[in-house]
């Protein structure tokens, strides 16, 4: 049997964040029912590691702004989504097929991957990287600092905290 290794207590006290290792920790998620616990559990979090990143559960959408203010990397709305998602089913069927069979699919087991680039890529051409020799890889776009680039060219030249961002398989 495996074993379980869990912290009992209450996520916005920051003895339980420092107990569960908040200084070393990569992330944290806040999802309780409850936005405000959930925007103290950030704070809090954020305040005793900041480079650590926070992804929150937001009930009320009035709320996000507020989050984000204390801290929150990310936040994310169920019910917002959902709906986003009962409408792409309506007007885009095929694509939302083609996503759920992609991110299900056992045997091709295709995904969408984000990969950081390394400091010696900065300041050279994609070409360099020779991607054609994928041939079950797709770039579809960089991420930079400010913004995207879609499907960029071969001579694009990859800049600092730039992130690829690519379809492909495992074994690629």
């Amino acid at each position: 049997m495996d074993d379980e290794i869990f912290i009992k207590g209450d996520a916005t006290d920051e003895m339980a964040l420092l107990q569960a290792g908040i200084e070393r920790a990569a992330g944290v998620f806040a999802c309780t029912s409850d936005d405000s616990r959930n925007l103290v559990i950030s704070f809090t979090a954020k305040q005793l590691n900041p480079k650590v990143r926070v992804v929150v559960r937001c009930h009320e959408p009035r709320n996000i702004d507020k989050i984000k203010k204390a801290g929150a990397d990310a936040v994310i709305s169920p019910d917002h989504i959902g709906g986003l998602r009962m409408g792409a089913e309506m007007l885009r069927p095929a694509v939302v097929s083609f996503l759920d069979i992609m991110l299900r699919d056992q045997e091709k087991n295709i995904r969408f991957e984000e990969i950081a680039l390394a400091d010696r890529l900065v300041g050279r051409p994609l070409s360099e990287l020779k991607l054609w020799r994928y041939s079950n890889t797709i770039l579809v776009g960089v991420k930079t600092k400010e913004s995207w680039h879609y499907k960029p060219p071969e001579g694009y030249v990859m800049g600092p905290q730039n992130a690829l961002i690519i379809i492909t398989v495992p074994e690629e």
